[in-house]
C-alpha cells in the first residue's frame, strides 16, 4: 500500500516497473540497419516487433500511472497540501530535452511503427493510436510543471485541462488501480484508467 500518512512520494513505485524505450529502439534501428536482404531484415523486424511494441506500451502507462498519481495527490491533498518526499529535480537545472527527448521519441515512434508496418508487412500498424493522446497530454503536463524543478508540495503540482474532474470516488478508484499496478508489477494495468477527458 502506498503510504502517504506524512509525505508524499514523488513516485510511488511506479518508475521501476517499465524499461527505456529508447535503448530497444535504437538497437532495433541499428541492427536492421546492418542487414542488407530484405526478407532477413523483414524476418528480424517481425522478431524485434514485440519487444518493442511492449516496451512501447509501458512507457505509454507509466505516463498514464503518472497523470493518474498527480490527479490524485494534487486533488486529495486540496485542503491540507503535503511535502512531496524524493523529488529528485526540485530545485535543479534541468536542460528541457532531459525530459522531453524521451517523450518526443514515442511520440515519432508512433509514425515509425506505421511505415515500417507498411514497408515490411503492407498493413496498417496494430499500436493503438489512441495512446498517443497521452504522450501528449505527460509533455504538456511536464511543461507546465517545470520539469518539477519548484514542486515542493502537492500545491505546487499543476495538472493539465485534458484530465477529468475530480471526485473522491474517481481518486479512490485511481488509489486503488495504482496500488494493483505497484503490487503486480504490472505497468500495463495503468492503461485501464482513462485519466484523460
Amino acid at each position: 500500500m502506498i503510504n502517504c500518512e506524512n509525505k508524499v512520494p514523488f513516485d510511488p513505485g511506479i518508475a521501476a516497473l517499465t524499461d527505456h524505450f529508447a535503448e530497444i529502439a535504437y538497437y532495433a534501428e541499428d541492427t536492421l540497419s546492418q542487414i542488407k536482404s530484405f526478407h532477413t531484415k523483414k524476418a528480424k523486424y517481425q522478431f524485434l516487433f514485440p519487444q518493442m511494441k511492449q516496451c512501447f506500451e509501458k512507457n505509454i502507462a507509466f505516463y498514464n500511472a503518472c497523470l493518474m498519481w498527480a490527479f490524485y495527490i494534487s486533488n486529495t491533498f486540496k485542503e491540507a497540501p503535503k511535502e512531496i518526499s524524493n523529488n529528485v529535480f526540485y530545485g535543479r537545472q534541468i536542460e528541457k530535452d532531459e525530459f522531453l527527448y524521451d517523450i518526443d521519441l514515442l511520440i515519432n515512434y508512433f509514425d515509425t511503427f506505421e511505415r515500417n508496418a507498411k514497408y515490411y508487412f503492407n498493413q496498417k500498424s496494430d499500436i493503438d493510436r489512441n495512446l498517443k493522446e497521452i504522450v501528449l497530454v505527460y509533455k504538456k503536463f511536464i511543461e507546465i510543471n517545470v520539469n518539477f524543478t519548484n514542486v515542493k508540495t502537492t500545491a505546487d503540482l499543476k495538472l493539465p485541462d485534458e484530465i477529468i474532474e475530480y471526485s473522491k470516488e474517481l481518486g479512490d478508484s485511481v488509489f486503488e488501480l495504482l496500488n494493483k499496478t505497484i503490487d503486480e508489477k504490472n505497468i500495463l494495468k495503468a492503461l485501464e484508467f482513462k485519466i484523460l477527458k
